[in-house]
């Protein structure tokens, strides 16, 4: 696997260097807000839940990698970007992500 960086996408001053914001649809912030929630555990659960076949969200999520200017990357990419720029893009984290875990007994 080759060195895969986070990279800022949001610029905060003009002429910073920083590329401009991405250009992403209600779909893509959809697709982004998908990934935040942890009752999916994998793609396929995502695209039945979003009412899309796999290989659609397969290309949502292709298309979301080019607007943010990475060649490509695993999904974990994605959602740490999502985490990064919630506020920006109006994302939320879900109730069960924020709230720590009660023990049950005997752990």
């Amino acid at each position: 696997m080759g060195n895969c960086q986070l990279k800022p996408v949001l610029s905060d001053s003009p002429g910073s260097g920083a590329v401009d914001a991405p250009r992403l649809t209600a779909r893509d912030l959809e697709i982004l807000q998908s990934l935040l929630d942890p009752q999916f555990a994998n793609q396929k659960d995502m695209a039945r839940s979003l009412g899309i076949t796999l290989g659609t969200l397969k290309v949502h999520m292709w298309r979301i990698h080019l607007k943010l200017r990475w060649p490509g990357g695993p999904q974990r990419m994605l959602i740490l970007w999502a985490v990064a720029h919630r506020e920006q893009f109006g994302l939320r984290m879900p109730k069960a992500a924020m709230e720590p875990r009660e023990r049950t007994a005997g752990a």
